[in-house]
């Protein structure tokens, strides 16, 4: 390397060693870019992930609160219907026993019938058949 102005400290050539600093120190810097690039996009998958999270937590949640609303729903048709049927088979029980046991005699047995005709209907209609 003659010819090449060297260092008087250290007799190193000066030019070269300037240059392989500043390599190392753009490196450096590359690498510092680099690593908070990284720490970003870490970051922005963290928070993509708890977003996530959250949305299948609210759908789960909506499912749940839409289970429960079916069930109330049946509950309360089932209740309908039962009501309905329960009638039906009190107007039908009372009419068995009118004949024989009645005070009010077989005359009433139409009227006890007519009043429980709309036991039917009701109860299909709840049903919705």
């Amino acid at each position: 390397l003659s010819g090449v102005a060297r260092n008087p400290a250290n007799g190193f050539p000066a030019r070269p060693l300037a240059c392989m600093l500043g390599i190392a120190d753009t490196g450096a810097l590359i690498t510092g870019w680099e690593r908070s690039r990284r720490r970003k996009a870490v970051a922005a998958e963290r928070r993509i992930s708890e977003e996530n999270l959250q949305l299948q937590q609210q759908t789960q949640q909506a499912e749940l609160a839409a289970l429960e609303e079916r069930s109330r729903i049946a509950r309360e048709i089932h209740d309908g219907v039962a009501q309905s049927l329960y009638m039906l088979n009190v107007s039908l029980e009372t009419c068995v026993e009118l004949p024989g046991h009645s005070r009010r005699g077989p005359a009433s047995t139409p009227a006890i019938l007519g009043g429980s005709v709309p036991a039917g209907p009701s109860g299909r209609s709840q049903l919705h058949i």
